[in-house]
């Protein structure tokens, strides 16, 4: 895991990460913490590309995974909600999280 990214995820992330099959002394992300980067690297990659600045949207590959750990019984909704909010973001890219989250929920309904 590259440790320049974890300014990137929720609090407390350490403590939940988890054995990655396979590997001696791997550990990955617990899922909703991946999720809740997943939702950020998508709407970030929106906001830029709405700015003008370029960019591939990538976010129904990322919307497709989160929605299918939730329908899998992997992750939790309520608890992804709750990671999300507890994050450190500019108000435009909580904006973009708030449509992506309504893409998942739609995705579920």
């Amino acid at each position: 895991m590259d440790l320049r990214l974890s300014e990137s995820f929720p609090d407390g992330w350490r403590a939940r990460l988890v054995p990655m099959p396979g590997f001696e002394d791997g550990l990955a992300l617990e899922p909703v913490d991946m999720a809740v980067t997943k939702v950020a690297a998508t709407a970030r990659s929106r906001w830029t590309r709405r700015m003008g600045r370029g960019g591939v949207d990538r976010g129904m590959k990322d919307i497709r995974t989160i929605v299918s750990l939730i329908r899998g019984g992997r992750m939790d909704l309520a608890v992804l909600q709750k990671r999300l909010h507890g994050m450190d973001y500019e108000p435009a890219l909580i904006v973009e999280c708030a449509q992506v989250m309504r893409e998942i929920e739609a995705l579920l309904a």
